[in-house]
């Protein structure tokens, strides 16, 4: 599939699959408190096989997610990550970092929810297109 798509295919064809997948889960938004919003997502994340848990930090709120349900897959194909940092953005109804993951050694995936930042705006939106395009080239 990699092969055929043209380029950016393969990015919109994940970014659909994160919008479905969080399409799916209990709505979020931004002025709902964080801990409510970490909770479901959390509790969503956990029925999808991700086991998850989170945590206030000096910058922000952290989620963690300490099982990839495709880290086999994701070795070869990197778009896979830039899927999920889409789905848990989306899940958490605001904007969000990913501060490490399991591809790169790290012990869990975990994203920093920006607590007072309004969802993710057009630009970040952008940074992660550009992610999943880079990620299909590499």
């Amino acid at each position: 599939m990699k092969a055929s798509a043209p380029p950016g295919g393969l990015a919109i064809i994940f970014e659909g699959v994160a919008n479905r997948l969080a399409a799916s889960a209990p709505k979020s938004t931004g002025d709902q408190p964080a801990a409510e919003r970490l909770e479901r997502a959390t509790n969503y994340l956990n029925a999808h096989g991700y086991v998850a848990s989170w945590e206030e930090s000096p910058e922000g709120f952290l989620l963690h997610t300490c099982n990839c349900p495709y880290e086999g897959l994701a070795k070869q194909n990197p778009e896979l990550c830039a899927m999920d940092l889409t789905l848990t953005a989306t899940l958490l109804g605001g904007s969000v970092e990913r501060v490490s993951r399991v591809l790169d050694g790290a012990g869990s995936c975990s994203y920093r929810l920006m607590v007072g930042q309004p969802p993710m705006a057009e630009p970040e939106a952008d940074a992660t297109a550009a992610e999943l395009i880079r990620a299909q080239s590499s």
